[in-house]
C-alpha cells in the first residue's frame, strides 16, 4: 500500500522504475481528514469543494491518482483504496455541520472500537438500523 501525498511520493519512490516491475499501485487514499483537524472534512474526498484552500485541494483521491500518473504510474495499474469506516467529529456549533465547519475533536467513540472520532463499518450499520428517520430499503435491495 502506497501513501498518496506528493511529499511522500517525491521523496520515497521512483515511480517510473516501480511501474516496470510492479503489477499495480495500491494507493492509500483514505484518512485524508479526521479528528486531528479543527474542521470537518470527508475521510476520502474524490474532489475538493470550491472553497477549499490550495493545500486542501491536494487532499483528494483525484489529485493523488493524477500525481501518481504524472510521475509515471500507468493509470491502468492504479488501484484506489477506499475507506469502509467513518471518521466523526464533535461540532463546535451543532447548527453548522457542513464541510469546513469548526470541530472540537473527534466524535463519540464507537461501541466496539472504543476510538474517539472513528466508527467501524459495523458500527455505522448498526447506527443506521437504529435510526427511525431512515426509510426502508427498496424491495430486494441489500446493504
Amino acid at each position: 500500500m502506497l501513501c498518496c501525498s506528493l511529499q511522500c511520493l517525491l521523496v520515497r519512490y521512483e515511480v517510473g522504475e516501480l511501474a516496470q516491475y510492479g503489477d499495480y499501485f495500491n494507493l492509500m487514499t483514505f484518512d485524508l481528514h479526521g479528528q486531528w483537524e479543527n474542521a470537518i472534512g470527508h475521510n476520502s474526498p474524490l474532489h475538493p469543494i470550491e472553497s477549499a484552500s490550495p493545500a486542501m485541494k491536494k487532499l483528494t483521491v483525484s489529485h493523488a491518482a493524477n500525481v501518481w500518473v504524472t510521475e509515471g504510474a500507468p493509470a491502468e495499474k492504479i488501484l484506489i483504496g477506499i475507506p469502509t469506516y467513518a471518521r466523526t467529529f464533535t461540532l463546535e456549533n451543532v447548527d453548522k455541520f457542513d464541510i469546513g465547519a469548526t470541530a472540537n475533536g473527534g466524535g463519540a467513540e464507537g461501541g466496539w472500537t472504543k476510538e474517539v472520532g472513528f466508527l467501524a463499518y459495523y458500527e455505522v450499520s448498526q447506527d443506521r438500523e437504529k435510526n427511525e428517520r431512515r426509510s426502508p430499503p427498496a424491495e430486494g435491495r441489500h446493504f
